[in-house]
């Protein structure tokens, strides 16, 4: 798989879906070039809700702000996080947002500095992993690059802890299990120490072979004691 399908791996909308009238321009770079994350807010309202209808109405307007106040050639950021985790692609990320950002992938919490969630930081991890590769030193802030409040104070905290988890030692893969081992292990091997170990069909053959002269012996002198009464 490659890189840009590992990226619409983790959407779950993609532009087509929000949006019929996506403008068509020139791709600036290619996916190989994205090396940095670069987080945004709002700094106005976010969404009403959570509904599907409610984010399209929201970032239409973006759009429309974006395109028709802005006069810019489409919507600015590439990648939208919203609160319950979900991921919209936005602007293709093969046109850079703008010249200062021509490494960067540009991605948006809505909302005015808004209490990032559980399964928005969850999701904005994946992200961040996607176009960093896990360098924290390749992650920031829009104000990290200007003079503005972008992304606002929980924005900045969230970068902090992205930065944080990034820089974490990986966990260590699960030990593999040992291979699951009887009383006795294969050619009748002794398992723990005390055990008497599992009897198998050729040691009960091997021990009645071993035993049956004495039974018989037994049973004669059974018999010729009870001869001689």
């Amino acid at each position: 798989m490659g890189r840009l399908e590992e990226y619409y791996e983790l959407l779950d909308v993609k532009r087509r879906g929000w949006d019929k009238s996506e403008p068509k321009a020139r791709l600036t770079r290619g996916v190989s070039d994205i090396t940095e994350f670069e987080l945004h807010h709002t700094g106005a309202a976010g969404p009403r809700s959570l509904s599907f209808e409610d984010k399209q109405k929201w970032l239409l307007s973006i759009e429309r702000y974006h395109e028709k106040t802005k006069r810019w050639s489409d919507i600015f950021y590439q990648t939208f996080v919203f609160a319950d985790g979900e991921i919209w692609e936005g602007r293709d990320l093969r046109r850079a947002s703008t010249s200062k950002a021509s490494k960067a992938l540009t991605v948006h919490i809505p909302g005015n500095s808004p209490a990032i969630t559980p399964a928005q930081h969850a999701s904005l991890m994946r992200v961040a992993r996607w176009a960093t590769g896990g360098d924290p030193s390749k992650v920031r802030g829009h104000s990290d690059r200007s003079a503005t409040a972008c992304p606002g104070d929980s924005g900045r905290s969230e970068l902090e802890a992205i930065k944080m988890e990034l820089s974490a030692p990986a966990a260590p893969a699960p030990a593999a299990a040992a291979p699951a081992r009887g009383p006795r292990g294969p050619k009748g091997d002794k398992g723990d120490k005390g055990d008497p170990g599992e009897v198998t069909p050729q040691q009960v053959r091997d021990a009645v072979r071993r035993e049956l002269p004495n039974i018989v012996e037994q049973v004669l002198q059974e018999l010729r004691e009870r001869l001689k009464t």
